[in-house]
């Protein structure tokens, strides 16, 4: 049985666009997220330190913001990081799933759907 997920990429090619475009947010999110918490900062000291206010930063954490690759590398650049990019062939369904329901470490999560 297929999931809705499944069901709704493949109704359409803009579906599937999307759907990629929603998980690529959500991944950078997670990954701000993380970082920002590996660096012992609050979501208050992290706007502090961007000149930016809390709720900036909260926005960029829902995963529903529209980062540019300009405001991605600047938030990175706080962070004390910097941003890696790679394109690799799709991912299977189960891998998208799982990377998308993960609330940990989505790489984690894909290495033990494999």
């Amino acid at each position: 049985m297929k999931s809705w997920l499944e069901k709704f990429e493949e109704a359409s090619e803009e579906n599937r666009i999307l759907s990629e475009q929603e998980g690529l947010a959500l991944e950078v999110a997670e990954a701000l997220w993380e970082a920002m918490e590996r660096s012992g900062m609050t979501k208050a000291e992290f706007a502090k330190k961007m000149g930016k206010s809390k709720a900036y930063v909260t926005r960029l954490l829902q995963g529903n913001y529209n980062l540019t690759l300009g405001t991605l590398a600047e938030v990175a650049c706080f962070l004390g990081r910097r941003v890696e990019v790679s394109l690799v062939q799709g991912k299977t369904k189960s891998q998208k799933v799982a990377r998308i329901n993960s609330g940990q470490g989505r790489k984690e999560k894909i290495k033990k759907a494999n």
